[in-house]
């Protein structure tokens, strides 16, 4: 515990602080200086070398299996595949037991999930006798969803809980299929239930993910809400939804879901003028308003970045 001296230090550090607009990040790195460069830079050249290791893994593998693959008998097919997902996956978790590789972890991981399901779908096609191709694609996804969940669980890795979810949503999207749902209202669930996940996790220690699930479920979702509005005919109604986006990520924080919101207002407006408006002596003065619109909106935005999402993140 502080003693009374430190309490009314901090006090009047706080006081300092909020008088002249210093954020904890701009006091943290005022005080490490440069002592932590050499540490940040070391951090950043093994996050290279051992993605750029991942990358060549994965092209080496995949232009071998190419080059020989006709020629390979099922067994040489599934040691390639399904045998080169497992190894990575079990080197991936010998790396987290060494301080010194742990960071290698994450493209093993993303290795691991690439090669496995495939591998496993090989299986599948080598020794199957027929069937709904859909099953195989539900069984496999199903337990890469497990496997990763039940590694997640133990391990605490961002990598992890990414895989996870992109196993998870697939395999919610297969089963909707497969029980004969509309592909709209199946990609509308699908992209709800991403969104809804990703906004929990924005809660966790695992929010750097999320920027690239906003993306992808808000994405879905209004692509799918558009579709649905306009077999309704009803299209006029899809501005209420995309300016809640907009709304939304100064809520949720997050540039993704604001990207997503500015994209589909400008949309809608792009998609509405050009369909009731092309034909009309009018259409040049609207070019010249959805100019003056996309610049407006951009400039909307970065002050919204700016404001709501930056200047809080940093706080």
């Amino acid at each position: 515990m502080p003693t009374t001296e430190q309490k009314d230090a901090l006090a009047q550090i706080s006081e300092i602080a909020r008088a002249h607009k210093l954020s904890i990040k701009d006091i943290t790195d005022f005080i490490v200086g440069d002592k932590a460069e050499p540490h940040r830079r070391s951090e950043i050249l093994t996050k290279l070398f051992g993605y750029m290791g991942g990358i060549f893994v994965f092209a080496g593998v995949a232009i071998y299996t190419g080059m020989h693959w006709e020629a390979m008998g099922s067994a040489a097919r599934i040691v390639i595949t399904l045998g080169t997902g497992i190894v990575a996956y079990v080197l991936a978790l010998v790396c987290l037991r060494d301080e010194r590789y742990i960071r290698l972890s994450t493209p093993l991981f993303l290795i691991a999930g690439l090669f496995e399901p495939g591998g496993m779908l090989v299986t599948i096609t080598e020794y199957s006798t027929g069937g709904e191709p859909r099953h195989a694609f539900l069984f496999v996804f199903g337990i890469m969803a497990i496997q990763m969940g039940m590694t997640f669980w133990r391990e605490q890795r961002a990598v992890l809980l990414f895989l996870l979810i992109t196993f998870g949503a697939t395999w919610l999207s297969i089963a909707f299929d497969l029980l004969d749902f509309d592909e709209k209202w199946n990609a509308l669930v699908v992209g709800f239930f991403i969104m809804s996940l990703t906004w929990a996790i924005s809660k966790t220690r695992f929010r750097s993910i999320c920027g690239f699930w906003h993306f992808i479920g808000g994405g879905t979702f209004l692509c799918a809400l558009w579709w649905i509005l306009e077999d309704a005919h009803a299209e006029i109604l899809f501005i209420v939804p995309a300016c809640f986006f907009i709304f939304l990520s100064v809520v949720a924080r997050s540039r993704a879901l604001l990207l997503i919101g500015v994209l589909a207002v400008l949309g809608f407006i792009s998609y509405y003028t050009a369909e009731y408006f092309s034909n009309s002596s009018a259409w040049p003065l609207g070019l010249l308003l959805m100019g003056g619109v996309l610049i407006g909106m951009s400039k909307f935005a970065m002050n919204l970045n700016r404001k709501y999402i930056k200047q809080v993140e940093e706080n």
